[in-house]
């Protein structure tokens, strides 16, 4: 097994050093047409002076001159006319070449894709790097109000976690995340009691208690739900997470929110604190 990861290794680093460099001299390529089209808008009827100057007929160029090197004194004798021929042809070798060039490289991208889809199926799966299966997330609502706020919810969090809606207290499992829902109507502490009335012990579950703020960003409260319950012994060890929700916006971006992500994901992978 060493050995072989070892050879994918190597296999890797040949493949990305080789990419590597066909990318450096496809910037050295671009920078050299970019001169050319400068040459072209910069000059009226400019004449290209030498072919070797372009890098796709470059090789044609040394090629061609190598070829007639016993002509070279018949061809400067030539007409003006013969000449411009000469030229006509090189023209359309270069659009040829071009073509060819075109073809080439669509073949190489297809390699490449193909090679790398290759190289990635043939990584095994260790069984640390296996998929997990998806944390079971608990939600309760006393009343049901909250039933367009759960369904929000599932959607932003249905790639992390399965959402399962409780409906009795009997049905809860003290082995997994519990979110309490409380909707912030007036009061925080009568908001709150209303929410846990109906547990006798939370000190035996993993719970969180939601906040929904049924608000705009604009009108949000700007001290957290745990501050103002600071004095409250009961609340003490309970995470309290304040969410924004509206009917019209949903779950939206805001920066209450963006904390509300990062403390539920927290929670449920029990590193939350409850001090926030």
């Amino acid at each position: 097994m060493i050995r072989f990861f070892l050879k994918m290794e190597a296999n890797f680093r040949d493949l990305y050093d080789t990419l590597k460099a066909h990318s450096e001299q496809v910037s050295k390529w671009m920078s050299h047409l970019k001169q050319m089209k400068a040459k072209v808008d910069g000059e009226t009827g400019f004449k290209l002076g030498s072919l070797s100057t372009w890098p796709v007929v470059s090789s044609f160029y040394h090629q061609k001159a190598r070829q007639n090197t016993k002509n070279m004194n018949r061809e400067e004798e030539t007409s003006p006319k013969s000449r411009n021929s000469g030229k006509k042809n090189d023209e359309d070798t270069v659009a040829l070449k071009i073509q060819d060039t075109k073809a080439k490289i669509k073949a190489l991208e297809y390699n490449v894709a193909s090679l790398l889809e290759q190289m990635d199926k043939s990584i095994p799966i260790t069984p640390d790097k296996e998929k997990k299966s998806l944390q079971t997330v608990q939600i309760y609502d006393r009343d049901g109000y909250a039933a367009n706020f759960v369904s929000s919810f599932t959607q932003k969090f249905q790639s992390q976690f399965i959402i399962t809606k409780i409906q009795k207290l009997a049905d809860i499992d003290s082995c997994k995340p519990l979110m309490i829902l409380c909707q912030s109507r007036s009061r925080l502490q009568p908001d709150l009691d209303y929410a846990v009335e109906e547990f006798t012990n939370l000190k035996d579950l993993q719970a969180a208690i939601v906040v929904i703020h049924c608000k705009e960003e604009h009108a949000l409260p700007q001290m957290s739900s745990k501050m103002k319950v600071s004095g409250e012994r009961k609340y003490q060890n309970l995470s309290l997470i304040d969410v924004a929700f509206t009917e019209e916006l949903k779950f939206y971006e805001c920066e209450m929110n963006s904390e509300a992500l990062k403390r539920l994901a927290d929670f449920v992978l029990k590193k939350d604190s409850t001090s926030v």
